[in-house]
């Protein structure tokens, strides 16, 4: 699928979110995606990690649920990727799951580099990048520094 063909956001954010940041991270998050579906996007992509992507997941499944016509799509990096979550947070993973409209899974098993092929994935199937970066040290920063490379519109909370 071209990346052109549909207006597409990817998500990409840390795993940890601190406890002061995490209401102005939501007000922000929600702000933004209210602006791109004004704008007409409708597909979403989340990479499934724990923290941001898994928060942005459940926005865009309550905004679905509140009936704008969006759809999500989880892109997980191989198979048991949450193999070494804690139940709490594997039980949020499968019920957002279950709730997406697609899940593509790009590898049978963990490799050296899976994330960040999951990464790009998610980057050459946008037009439109959210992102949560405090640290630009880490596959976040990373991740936004190829989506820059890529020409795609950042939208930095």
């Amino acid at each position: 699928m071209n990346r052109l063909s549909l207006k597409t956001c990817c998500f990409t954010g840390h795993r940890t979110i601190p406890v002061k940041e995490i209401d102005t991270v939501v007000n922000n998050l929600n702000k933004a995606v209210l602006e791109l579906i004004y704008e007409e996007f409708t597909h979403f992509l989340s990479g499934g990690a724990i923290g941001f992507d898994l928060l942005a997941a459940s926005l865009i499944l309550t905004l679905k649920q509140q009936g704008h016509p969006i759809t999500l799509e989880f892109v997980i990096p191989h198979e048991n990727h949450c193999e070494y979550w804690n139940e709490k947070q594997r039980l949020l993973f499968h019920n957002l799951c279950a709730e997406a409209d697609a899940i593509s899974v790009l590898a049978e098993k963990h490799f050296d580099g899976c994330v960040k092929k999951r990464n790009h994935h998610m980057v050459n199937h946008s037009t439109v990048c959210i992102s949560y970066l405090r640290k630009s040290i880490s596959g976040t920063g990373q991740t936004v520094r190829y989506a820059v490379r890529n020409q795609l519109h950042i939208i930095r909370l």
